[in-house]
Formats: structure tokens, sequence, C-alpha cells
């Protein structure tokens, strides 16, 4: 089971930790051997994470368990171990991974993994900042990623970031990408240009599909189409 504790901490929660066994004095009472795995905290504390116990015949004799060996009714005492991970371990993936802002989980975790905020000042934008957004969320899922478009209105730029910032569970810090008319505009186009393989007859003049900036901190800008096609 050490070897499970170890796959779900560093595959699933992200969590590094040492696996060994505990010496004496640490070992679980009555056990014969304690088997453990250790993660480090933020604050440099090292905090038991998962253990699983072998506790050979000792709670069998005490408790008299037994159990048949033979078909003749020669009994024995039972070989026991006591093994499992409890909330305990949701603390250190919440003290290892949180910081000011508050819980931040995980990818593999996370119930949301990307969260596309939407920015308009005027009713005319709204299409044109949704639709883009629509299609960055397509692409996103299409991918494989967990996403949430947030379309309301009457909030606020600042009130959803700092919202999002408390909801949204990145690996170890956060990403904000943001969608509004200024980073949608590129040489006045909204069309997808020339060479397109979506493109009607020689393909010269692009499919029309409308192009679809996303620009932020951390990707850098990102062009493409809605007809799939990156630039």
């Amino acid at each position: 089971m050490i070897n499970v504790y170890e796959d779900l901490c560093v595959n699933q929660l992200a969590i590094p930790v040492v696996k060994g066994i505990k010496s004496p004095m640490e070992r679980f009472a009555g056990a014969e051997e304690t088997y453990t795995v250790e993660a480090m905290m933020q604050n440099g504390w090292a905090l038991q994470s998962g253990t699983s116990h072998f506790l050979g015949q000792n709670f069998a004799k005490a408790f008299d368990v037994t159990f048949n060996t033979s078909v003749e009714g020669v009994t024995d005492h039972v070989w026991a171990t006591s093994w499992g991970v409890s909330t305990r371990l949701m603390g250190a993936l919440i003290m290892t991974h949180s910081d000011d802002s508050g819980l931040c989980c995980p990818p593999k975790v996370a119930a949301i993994q990307i969260a596309i905020v939407c920015i308009w000042k005027k009713a005319d934008q709204k299409e044109m900042v949704l639709g883009a957004a629509k299609d960055v969320a397509a692409r996103l899922r299409s991918r494989g990623f967990r996403v949430e478009l947030d379309d309301r209105d009457g909030m606020r730029p600042g009130a959803k970031y700092y919202e999002w910032e408390r909801k949204v569970s990145l690996p170890g810090y956060r990403r904000r990408a943001t969608i509004h008319k200024q980073v949608m505009h590129i040489e006045n186009k909204n069309i997808c240009p020339t060479g397109c393989s979506l493109a009607d007859g020689d393909g010269t003049t692009g499919c029309g599909k409308r192009l679809c900036v996303l620009r932020s901190e951390n990707w850098g800008t990102q062009v493409w189409s809605s007809c799939g096609r990156e630039f």
C-alpha cells in the first residue's frame, strides 16, 4: 500500500513524498512494522501523510480472532494489517499548495482548471467577446481541460478576477486570461485569412470564420480561427 500512497501523492496530488519505515519509537503501538510516506510542508515541517501497519498476530491474540487452517478444524490467530489515508492527506494538499489568495489545487483534482473571464463595456461588444470566448472554451475542452466560461453581466473585471482567484485551482500558481475587444483586433480583420485549408475554391480567400485572440501574461499571444487553424 505504501507504493499506492506514493503514486497518489506524487502523480495525482502533486505532493513530493519520502517513503520509508518508522523507527521503533514512532511505530504504531502494537504493530510489528509501520510504513509511511512523509511530505514537506511550506513551513519546513514534515507531515506524516499516510501509513500502513503490519500488526502481525498481536491484536488477534488480544481479541482471540482466529481462522481454520485445515478441514480438521485446526485454528490459528489471524495475521493483520491496518492501512488507509484520511483527512490528514487533505490537510497536506492544502498546506502544500495554498497561498495567501486561498486554496490552489493540482490540475488533476481541480474541479475547474481554467476560468475564462469575459469583459465588455457596451452591448455591441458583448456578442464579439462571447463568440471568441466560446471558441476558446470549446478548443480547450476538446483537449481535455475542465473549463468554466464566466459570461456574467453587471460585474466589474476586478470583482470577477478576485472571485476566480479563489475558485480556480491551477498547478501551484494562477494564470489569468482576458478576452475583450482590444485583444481581438488584428490588422482590422476578423475573418480567417488566406491559405486556410477549409477555404472555398483555390484557397486564396479564407474560409470566412472569425479570428480569436487570446493574450495572457503566462501564455503570450495566441491566434486561431474558429475553423480550427492556428497562426
